[in-house]
């Protein structure tokens, strides 16, 4: 591709397609005046050349090669120990990308444009123009130029508040048609809420969003009420139990749904296995709970009686062939439950009894007439008071017209299809289940109930929940960033995976971008401490970070730009392990290490080893070091302080090891042999 380097400002085409190659920061958090490369293309170096001045120069790498391919257009991992500063620097391209005009910090970043083959780099000095503009037109050289940035450069600024595209002063970038997206699972004390015009989908963000909704609602409903005076007025509950993270809980699964729905449309492509079908199942074993309500008194209803209704509404499902049909008297039978254990009935006028539940159970278990029948007499004559409307309207609405238009397009897989038992019912992953789902889903943990739940047909480990919703979030990601540039930054994404997994990780997003993304335009950023993931992405695409002691003894976050570095791509995960950057003390663990250093200690601190303290004391302890070759000079050491007795015995336990060696090599010469 031919590439012109444009310094300073330039007019850009309204079709973003823009890449960051360069990123130089004067402060953020724990970095001080470091920049940041982001092309394994080009290699930009910034160096000061006196206070307010710098240069910068651009050089072709010659040994560039990109082993991805589109749409991943460019990969940069960031890696380095903890406290290093990866999340910071994620943190600040968030900034960038959502909010620039709003940082105090001064920067100067390039940007690549495929569209037109620029690369555009950027400063503001105070009056939002520089005359410092340099084109050079790749011709094969390796030097692309260099130019001088004579006014040191000063924060970007919003020049309109009230412009709903906010203009930044001494930028020509519009960040608004450029997409960033960030993806995370950490829990950390960053409000995710103030990285403004970015699509997050971080775990963090949305438990943000729930709760600062949840909040403003129960503040409404404390200031607003009108029907009592406001002495008279009681804070709202606020629920302890699951429904607590309900909008969290159903957000993640409709997203897990539409992401599945997708994937089996088209068929996944080379994604890894995902579910192809859902399970509700029913769960009617524990009826103990019923006998408490809410406010934790007991109701005064027979247990008995209420095994009699369920053994009786068993009785009557078995004869029923339609799978339907028995999954809408099964919800019925759940909401009757839920009814009870809310103390719905309490105040309720009906042909049974007077606000008598007890009687109301009693009645039904003893009932000639369809049980089910019964049960919907009940609930359709619940009465609506104020102090249980909450309760009365969730149950109205389940039992509404909505369920049974929803169960009659849910894709129920039929029974000869997929084994099931009465209690489970199996759905094939289309975007019509969500009606369903929806409705369940709002009515199981808004009560906080036990009865009804749903799995993907075999539970998930966390590895594998953790695969589905990195997926689904990239998915939502798509769907949200309108076919933009999408600039792609990953924290830690191989959190909750199996080092085996994390083998696949780098394979995985790759494929989940070319599967998501089929027409390209990403730039990915991901951030990891894991040696599994480096091997899969070439050293000059990577960022190393370091923590440094200042002068005044704080914390610097620093580049690290030694060369020594292990070749990341293809290197066996030992080497990178023993590289020094990763670990500092070896492979073994603190703990072991510790301990092992203590036993050596102690055997050098005697002057003489009884055979008898050799065995009760030292032996033992020995035997626990797995590395053969430390165990064998831990051995000499302590043999070195024994008699010759001690020592023949010792000689005879090195011997046992010796022989069984030996039986393995004559197993393996035998079998040799006999296939020659």
């Amino acid at each position: 591709m031919r590439i012109i380097i444009s310094f300073g400002l330039a007019k850009l085409n309204n079709d973003l397609n823009m890449e960051l190659l360069f990123l130089w920061v004067d402060r953020f958090r724990g970095f001080q005046d470091e920049s940041f490369s982001f092309s394994s293309e080009i290699d930009f170096k910034l160096s000061r050349v006196s206070k307010g001045s710098y240069l910068i120069s651009a050089s072709l790498n010659k040994e560039f090669e990109n082993p991805y391919s589109s749409p991943l257009l460019r990969l940069t991992g960031i890696a380095g120990e903890n406290g290093a500063g990866k999340s910071s620097l994620l943190d600040c391209l968030k900034l960038i990308y959502g909010s620039l005009g709003t940082t105090i910090n001064s920067m100067i970043f390039c940007h690549l444009d495929r569209t037109t083959g620029k690369v555009y780099t950027h400063y503001y000095s105070g009056g939002g123009k520089s005359d410092n503009i340099l084109n050079v037109e790749n011709l094969g050289n390796e030097d692309l130029g260099s130019y001088y940035i004579l006014t040191k450069p000063k924060p970007y600024t919003i020049s309109r508040f009230l412009d709903s595209n906010q203009k930044v002063k001494g930028l020509t970038i519009n960040f608004s048609k450029l997409a960033c997206a960030y993806l995370s699972s950490n829990f950390d004390n960053n409000p995710e809420n103030i990285y403004k015009g970015i699509v997050n989908v971080s775990t963090k963000h949305r438990l943000d969003n729930y709760l600062n909704d949840y909040v403003s609602k129960v503040e409404d409903a404390i200031y607003n009420s009108t029907s009592r005076p406001k002495r008279d007025r009681k804070n709202p509950d606020m629920l302890s139990f699951n429904s607590h993270l309900q909008d969290y809980y159903k957000l993640e699964l409709r997203s897990n749904i539409r992401m599945i729905a997708y994937a089996n449309q088209r068929q996944r492509g080379r994604l890894p296995e995902l579910p192809s079908h859902i399970v509700i199942s029913f769960n009617f074993e524990d009826f103990q709970y019923l006998l408490q309500s809410r406010d934790e008194k007991h109701l005064q209803i027979d247990l008995e009686e209420l095994k009699t209704i369920q053994s009786r509404a068993m009785s009557q499902l078995q004869s029923i062939n339609d799978r339907k049909d028995v999954f809408h008297k099964l919800v019925y039978l759940c909401a009757f439950y839920n009814a009870i254990r809310f103390n719905l009935f309490g105040n309720n006028e009906n042909h049974y009894t007077s606000g008598d539940l007890r009687g109301l159970v009693s009645h039904i278990s003893k009932t000639e007439e369809d049980i089910f029948d019964e049960i919907s007499i009940a609930l359709n004559e619940l009465s609506i008071f104020d102090e249980d409307k909450k309760e009365k309207f969730k149950l109205r609405e389940l039992l509404s017209g909505k369920l049974e238009v929803a169960i009659k397009e849910a894709p129920f897989i039929e029974e000869h299809e997929f084994k099931l038992s009465l209690l489970d019912f199996s759905f094939r992953i289309e975007k019509s289940i969500w009606q369903l789902l929806s409705i369940v889903f709002d009515y199981q943990y808004n009560n906080e109930s036990g009865f009804m739940d749903y799995n993907w047909g075999h539970p998930l480990s966390t590895g594998e929940q953790a695969r589905l919703n990195q997926f689904s979030r990239l998915y939502e990601i798509k769907s949200r960033s309108n076919g933009k540039f999408l600039m792609l930054l990953v924290d830690e994404g191989d959190l909750y995976y199996h080092p085996q997994w994390q083998k696949h990780y780098v394979n995985d997003i790759i494929d989940g971008l070319n599967f998501i993304f089929p027409r390209g335009r990403v730039q990915l950023v991901i951030s990891t401490h894991s040696p599994f993931i480096l091997s899969d992405i070439p050293k000059q695409n990577l960022i190393f970070l370091k923590r440094e002691r200042d002068e005044l003894g704080g914390i610097k976050c620093k580049v690290s730009r030694n060369h020594w570095h292990t070749e990341t791509f293809g290197a066996n995960i030992h080497e990178l392990f023993t590289d020094s950057f990763f670990l500092r003390d070896g492979l073994m663990g603190v703990f072991a290490q510790e301990y092992i250093d203590g036993l050596i200690k102690d055997i050098n601190n005697e002057e003489f080893i009884s055979t008898d303290k050799f065995r009760s004391h030292f032996k033992k302890k020995i035997d626990l070091v797995g590395d053969q070759f430390l165990k064998a000079k831990i051995l000499e050491l302590a043999a070195s302080k024994c008699d010759a007795d001690t020592v023949d015995g010792i000689i005879e336990y090195r011997n046992q090891e010796i022989q069984a060696l030996q039986r393995i090599r004559d197993l393996k010469r035998s079998t040799r042999n006999g296939k020659n």
